[in-house]
C-alpha cells in the first residue's frame, strides 16, 4: 500500500520506487532466548523506525482518522485516537441517589 501511495500520490516510480521497495522487503527481526538466536521473523508490515517513510504513512492515517470523526495525537512512535463528547450527553434525567 505504501509503495502504491508513493507512486500515485508523490510521483516516486521506476528505479527510485524499486530502491525503496528493496529497503522494505526482506527485513527480519532476530529472536533471541538466553543469549541464543532461536529464529528470524520476516517483517511483513511497517517501516523501519526513524525512517521518513513512517511520516508519510502517518500523514495518511490522520486523514482517515479525521474522516471518521475522531481526533488523533501523535508523539514519537505513539499514536492515540480518541473522541470527546460533552458530559451532558452522559447524564440521564434521573440521577442515582
Amino acid at each position: 500500500m505504501l509503495l502504491r501511495r508513493l507512486c500515485n500520490k508523490f510521483g516516486i516510480c521506476g528505479s527510485a520506487l524499486d530502491w525503496i521497495a528493496s529497503f522494505l522487503h526482506g527485513r527480519v527481526q532476530p529472536v533471541f532466548y538466553r543469549g541464543r538466536l532461536l529464529y528470524k521473523l520476516e517483517l511483513l508490515f511497517d517501516v523501519p523506525q526513524g525512517s521518513v517513510l513512517g511520516s508519510i504513512s502517518f500523514t495518511e492515517l490522520f486523514y482517515v482518522i479525521s474522516a471518521c470523526g475522531f481526533v488523533a495525537h501523535e508523539y514519537a512512535d505513539d499514536t492515540q485516537v480518541y473522541i470527546s463528547t460533552p458530559a451532558s450527553d452522559h447524564w440521564h434525567d434521573e440521577m442515582p441517589e
